[in-house]
């Protein structure tokens, strides 16, 4: 039966029908094909589930926000949030530097059987950092504690090869 045909015998209007029709054209031809009809997140798109909406782009989560603010108040490069490092994959670093090949991996939920601490995200994890580190990556996978006592912006500081603000003005003296 002709898809016009179709529509009308469901009492679809021909016009959802066609617009329907174009948004699966459009996402077969895309990067993430048909994920993108299935709903699920794509691979360069925030999550929208707890995601505020004046947080920076690639920022996905309340600890992924707390980072990103320190790494400014510090005065580090705050780098490139959820980026894809593997062609053809949907593994993202949560917050990376690219020309560093350095990459910051937030746990989030470890004390409350969170993704990362069940037995299938560890699997998940172990397999994501184990290919980053094939590639060259260097990842600082970083909790909250370590957020919030500054261990983290600390040691992307190291990891960046960016001195203290307080040793630079030391040495410019």
């Amino acid at each position: 039966m002709p898809r016009t045909t179709r529509a009308r015998a469901e009492g679809e209007d021909y016009q959802a029908m066609k617009d329907r029709q174009a948004v699966a054209e459009a996402a077969e031809r895309s990067p993430e094909g048909r994920r993108a009809l299935l709903g699920r997140k794509a691979a360069t798109e925030p999550s929208a589930k707890h995601r505020a909406p004046w947080w920076p782009l690639g920022v996905d989560s309340e600890l992924e926000m707390k980072l990103y603010t320190r790494l400014e108040h510090a005065g580090l490069p705050v780098g490139v949030g959820q980026h894809r490092f593997v062609p053809g994959r949907q593994f993202r670093w949560d917050r990376c530097w690219i020309a560093e090949k350095v990459a910051c991996e937030v746990q989030g939920g470890v004390w409350t059987n969170g993704a990362h601490s069940r037995g299938s995200g560890v699997q998940r994890d172990c397999l994501k950092l184990s290919i980053g580190a094939a590639l060259g990556w260097r990842v600082l996978p970083v909790t909250a504690e370590m957020i919030e006592s500054g261990e983290a912006v600390e040691l992307i500081r190291q990891a960046l090869e960016i001195a203290p603000a307080t040793e630079a003005r030391a040495d410019e003296e």
